[in-house]
């Protein structure tokens, strides 16, 4: 198997690319890493079709492109970086793989923010899509892919939860606050919020590759959990307390726009994997978090 990966130097990216084993990687960068001179390394300007010659060989390409959702305080021009970094790219690859005849897997980065708020209730594949400024960006994001679909490339939209890892991402200040010991719940708390070990996830995308599923699928645990038991299961598993609740101007003020999404509630759960026959390391957040602190204690 001959894979094309573009966002290869993001969190998810790196951590999937050392768990392809013995696949073929061609990757798709914007900016090497310096001293990476490896000839399976293709610079890319994530905005330009790829050549036709690109795809020599290829039988599936994997786009996790698009800037960090949550590294960064929220304004408009933030909004814009990261809609453009995503339906740009997306729409490139879609393009350039609709100039090639023969069927190519392609699996498309997206997330569960395009349910927008669920409230209390359960979302599969099947429910509806919202309508905030984050579930508008990734409708545009999916439709960016349309034209890889409609020249015969089965495609799947992985829906990504809130990925739980030691290395960063859109939880990575807050893991940092848990750790000092000042972290409580965001707003109320109630809200849902679905997660999904990086491990899973990884084990997820490798599951997809190798199956003949079409269409939106949820990467998140079969058990998502309220803000408050979220962040009080982490608390716990790095012994530290998380009593004083962050209220939701102070969370505006830190991260602008990001502080709605992060207030919003989705219970989401992944119907299409679990019906599919996936299995799950970590289906519960304790042992989800223990997991991560354990490497954490354990690292050099």
């Amino acid at each position: 198997m001959v894979i094309l990966l573009a966002g290869a130097s993001g969190l998810l990216g790196t951590a999937l690319r050392r768990s392809l084993g013995n696949r073929h990687v061609r990757r798709l960068v914007r900016t090497p890493s310096p001293g990476d001179n490896s000839e399976e390394l293709l610079v890319w300007d994530a905005r330009t079709p790829p050549s036709p010659h690109v795809f020599d060989d290829v039988t599936a390409v994997i786009n996790l492109s698009g800037a960090g959702i949550g590294d960064r305080r929220w304004s408009s021009e933030r909004l814009g970086v990261i809609r453009g970094s995503r339906i740009d790219s997306t729409q490139a690859l879609a393009i350039g793989l609709s100039r090639i005849s023969r069927p190519i897997r392609f699996i498309q980065a997206s997330a569960v923010g395009i349910y927008g708020d669920t409230g209390d209730r359960v979302t599969t594949e099947e429910s509806s899509l919202g309508q905030t400024p984050l579930a508008h960006i990734c409708i545009d994001w999916e439709e960016a892919a349309q034209p890889a679909i409609n020249n015969g490339h089965p495609t799947v939209m992985i829906r990504t939860g809130i990925v739980l890892t030691n290395h960063g991402g859109a939880l990575g200040p807050l893991i940092r606050l848990i750790r000092l010991g000042v972290a409580g719940p965001l707003g109320s708390g109630r809200q849902w919020w679905p997660w999904i070990h990086i491990t899973d996830w990884i084990e997820a995308v490798l599951f997809l590759l190798d199956s003949t599923q079409e269409g939106a699928i949820n990467l998140t645990a079969p058990t998502p959990v309220r803000n408050k038991e979220f962040i009080k299961t982490l608390a716990r598993a790095h012994n530290r307390p998380a009593i004083l609740p962050v209220p939701k101007p102070a969370l505006q003020i830190a991260l602008g726009g990001f502080a709605h999404e992060l207030l919003r509630s989705q219970r989401v759960v992944p119907d299409r994997l679990l019906s599919s026959g996936f299995s799950f390391r970590y289906s519960e957040l304790s042992e989800a978090a223990h997991e991560l602190t354990s490497l954490t204690n354990h690292s050099p």
